[in-house]
Formats: C-alpha cells, structure tokens, sequence
C-alpha cells in the first residue's frame, strides 16, 4: 500500500496539466513522501532486528565481502535473462518486456521520467527489500538453515512475482527468479543494503 502511494502521485500528476509552480509543489510533495515512507520502513526494521533477530541480520556498508555477492547477484540477473529470453523465443511466449507490469512502466515514464527513474530505480528497490526480504524473511522464516533456507527463498521469490506479473508464465518466471536472486544474495550477507545494491543496480541497468 505503501508502494502504490507513491505510484499513484505519479498517476496522478500524469492527468493533470500543472503549470510551473504547482508542478514544483507536487515534485515537492513526490518526495517527501518517498522519504517519509522509507524512512518509516527503515525504522520499522531496524526496531523488527533489535527486538528478534533470529538470524542475526547485520545491515552495514557494503564491504568486500558484499560486493562480491552484489557483483555475483548481478551475472545471475544478467544470465537467467538471457536464459529465458532463449527459451521464450523458442516456446514463442512472451517476455518480462511484453509484461503487464514493464509496459505500465514503460507508460509512466513516457509521461513522468524524471519521477519514474527515482520511483523504478530508487524509492522502489529500497521499499520492496525491505517488504519481501527483509520484514518476510524475519516474520516468517525465523531458522533458516538448509532445505528451510532454500524454502523460504522460492517462497519468497513466488511471491516477488506474483507481485510483479500475474498474465504469463513466462514473464512471472522471470521475476520470480528475480526475487529468488535478490533473497539469495540477502541470505547469503544477512545485509539488506546488498540485496537493495542489486537491486537498484539492477533496475539502473534496464532503465538505461
């Protein structure tokens, strides 16, 4: 609900015709509360791992360690796509590209880039780890060792695509495989900024 906030400001600057000052207001308006709410998510983290962190979650700046995992995230991305691209091509079955989801973002930034590219790369990627990752993991997956652990990240990347494409399989592959990535790499480094990292890099990428 959240999310949907903020991408409905955007809807809804797209039907208007603002002059100058009241587009300045709205940029205004855009902002603050993309700030508020993510600043609101991250407390709500913060205050989830201090009170149970079972799995002692550790959020830092990304080190060595984490990069390598953020750059490994990244190939994974970068292959399973070209998979899936492959096979879709053969099964003649549309993509990630012809999904409900990509051509609303396509639509949207047509009429708003400028908000769309903080939107899809920025406030989206930080909101949906902390969501998917981060709160799902804590609440519902407190032992997280072998087939628990592998468990939990299908689930979660089941999840990330349902959110994402509900029309084809193809496509709903495609970010359900997504979500299995940004979880493994958030397992891998109980560090959210890592799985926010690919993330938005990820999204960064695409955008361009």
């Amino acid at each position: 609900m959240l999310d949907q906030i903020i991408a409905s400001l955007i809807v809804w600057q797209q039907t208007q015709h603002l002059p100058s000052l009241m587009l300045k207001r709205w940029y205004f308006v855009f902002y603050l509360t993309s700030f508020v709410i993510i600043a609101f998510m991250l407390w709500r983290y913060y205050r989830q791992l201090h009170n149970h962190n079972y799995e002692k979650y550790r959020p830092h700046w990304p080190n060595w360690h984490d990069v390598k995992i953020i750059i490994s995230g990244l190939l994974s991305i970068f292959i399973m796509e070209i998979a899936l691209n492959i096979l879709s091509i053969h099964l003649h079955v549309q993509t990630a590209n012809d999904s409900a989801n990509q051509q609303m973002v396509n639509q949207l930034t047509q009429g708003n880039p400028q908000a769309m590219f903080w939107f899809g790369v920025i406030f989206a990627p930080i909101m949906e780890e902390l969501i998917f990752r981060g709160f799902f993991f804590n609440y519902f997956f407190k032992h997280m060792h072998g087939k628990s652990a592998l468990l939990a990240i299908i689930i979660d990347g089941c999840i990330f695509g349902c959110m994402h494409e509900q029309t084809h399989f193809m496509s709903w592959l495609v970010y359900a495989i997504l979500g299995c990535i940004l979880a493994t790499c958030y397992y891998r480094s109980k560090n959210i900024y890592v799985s926010m990292s690919v993330h938005i890099l990820n999204n960064l990428i695409a955008s361009i």
